[in-house]
């Protein structure tokens, strides 16, 4: 019989990290009785839940969808960072920490340049060894931690694109907006 769907070590170490970030005030051993008690109990419990759920994974097929452009990447990235459940938790807290409301600056910072306590990595770092794309564009991906401020000379505004030439690296872009590009002008 080949691997075992739900891996007791796996749970065990995944509880174990999570709970600083349900219950700051709590410092749990790993080899707590109580935690060791806990994971057979939802190993068990999930082992027979899962067993007949096909093996088939959307995040899988969401993460393994074309990289054409950079939003495609981004897009990965947001849902990577705020909601799948390796980081929800510490976006959850860190949106918390810095006042409640989700607004673009803090998403942005988090996704971009806040690592986990639990593997010292960050969400670009996972994106970058789970997407397929080549050396160059995983080396690209990662350089998206050095963010600064830029200005741009907008170079033509085409349905919700608009292409626009980064005045400090001299580099173009192309930018997707959800709605309303008409703000923007050429030149």
């Amino acid at each position: 019989m080949g691997e075992k769907a739900i891996n007791k070590h796996r749970i065990h170490y995944l509880l174990w990290v999570l709970y600083p970030e349900l219950n700051p005030q709590l410092i749990l051993s790993p080899t707590h009785r109580d935690l060791n008690l806990l994971v057979t109990i939802v190993s068990d419990f999930l082992e027979e839940r899962f067993a007949e759920i096909p093996r088939r994974s959307e995040i899988k097929t969401f993460l393994s969808q074309p990289n054409k452009f950079g939003w495609d990447v981004k897009r990965k990235l947001l849902w990577l960072g705020r909601h799948s459940y390796l980081f929800r938790n510490n976006f959850r807290n860190y949106v918390e920490d810095r006042g409640g409301k989700p607004e673009i600056p803090i998403i942005d910072d988090f996704v971009c340049q806040q690592t986990t306590p639990w593997s010292g990595l960050g969400v670009i770092d996972i994106l970058a060894e789970t997407l397929n794309v080549s050396k160059e564009q995983r080396s690209t991906l990662r350089s998206w931690y050095e963010r600064h401020v830029a200005y741009y000379r907008v170079l033509a505004v085409k349905g919700s694109t608009i292409e626009a030439l980064n005045i400090i690296n001299d580099k173009p872009y192309v930018i997707r907006l959800p709605h309303n590009t008409d703000q923007f002008e050429v030149g």
